[in-house]
């Protein structure tokens, strides 16, 4: 306690004023935790002073809350990114992050418990800087390090603002001489009806970027489908905006996909619709997911594939399988048994 306490103090975490009239203090407590090492033994006692975000008042004590959160796939699309080239890959930690935030608002809380200045113990503290569980102490962390990487020259992602890219000329050349993942492959699938209660299908996709599978999703689609064509069209319509969004990820990490993605789908009617701009009767009612398609297979981006059932490994995501077949799809996906790994294999 003493520690986290002489930390906040250095970081000119508040100043102690008297309780201004009518002000909303917020209370906080003392958070107790165990830190262990790589090994499970223990390392350290940890306590953190921990504000009651819930005494706060909404456009009182803080106003935006939003904090971007980096997306998985972002994260495994460098890594496979940095691991086909080879490139370093660094790991930063800060300590205690959330107390660097800058706050824009005027936030009252309790001295911490115990710590209390026997010459005014009446006193509060008016924050300088955010602390933990505040409301806004996420937002307030992001904003700090985001223009602290920008005035280093980074540049922040659009299709995802929680990647910065510092902008080289090599760049550009190792996209030019490394073609091993210069392509995106995808497969697509949708359980027809698959919910006894609601009839409504699921959807699933599974995304690589050369070899490496970067993203994936099962989710249950929004409405009831009225065909099995049309389940799989909205399961596609789901793929392409993924591959769409991967497109620009890459395009801002200087290495641009040279040839069409492709989208491997095993009903026919789908592969049809895809590229078929005339319109039918039976599919007027999602003509937004088919323009979306229709339009990213026109612009050359993307390539909906027609695969047999037997070759759709997407199916892992879309319904309970036989045990060979999930076996096999599993492996198809690079994806290794935990059990397995820890025995030394996969």
């Amino acid at each position: 306690m003493e520690h986290e306490y002489s930390a906040l103090l250095a970081n000119n975490t508040w100043d102690l004023i008297p309780r201004p009239s009518g002000s909303n203090i917020v209370t906080g407590k003392w958070v107790f935790k165990h830190k262990f090492k790589a090994d499970g033994s223990l390392e350290r006692y940890k306590a953190r002073w921990v504000l009651r975000g819930f005494t706060q008042r909404p456009g009182i004590d803080f106003s935006e809350t939003f904090s971007p959160v980096v997306k998985p796939a972002t994260v495994r699309t460098v890594l496979s990114l940095a691991l086909s080239r080879g490139w370093p890959i660094h790991q930063l930690d800060v300590n205690n992050a959330f107390l660097h935030g800058t706050l824009s608002e005027t936030v009252h809380c309790a001295q911490p418990a115990g710590f209390e200045d026997p010459s005014h113990p009446d006193y509060v503290c008016r924050l300088n800087r955010s602390l933990y569980g505040l409301k806004q102490a996420p937002r307030a962390w992001y904003s700090r390090f985001a223009s602290h990487l920008l005035q280093l020259g980074f540049v922040e992602a659009k299709s995802d603002t929680s990647l910065f890219v510092y902008r080289r000329g090599a760049l550009q050349y190792l996209t030019f001489t490394r073609p091993d993942i210069s392509y995106a492959v995808q497969q697509s699938d949708a359980d027809w009806a698959g919910c006894p209660d609601t009839c409504k299908s699921t959807s699933g996709y599974a995304v690589f970027l050369g070899d490496n599978l970067v993203s994936w999703s099962s989710k249950r689609q929004n409405t009831v489908s009225r065909s099995s064509a049309e389940a799989e069209y909205r399961s596609v319509a789901n793929a392409v905006a993924e591959a769409t969004w991967l497109r620009q990820l890459l395009s801002e990490l200087h290495t641009p996909l040279r040839k069409t993605t492709l989208v491997y789908c095993d009903n026919i009617s789908t592969v049809y619709m895809s590229s078929n701009p005339v319109q039918n009767q039976r599919t007027k009612h999602v003509e937004i997911d088919l323009h979306f398609v229709r339009e990213r297979v026109a612009l050359g981006d993307v390539r909906v594939l027609h695969v047999p059932t037997t070759s759709q490994f997407a199916d892992v995501f879309t319904k309970g399988l036989p045990s060979a077949a999930f076996t096999e799809f599993r492996s198809s996906l690079n994806v290794c048994s935990t059990y397995v790994s820890t025995a030394g294999g996969c």
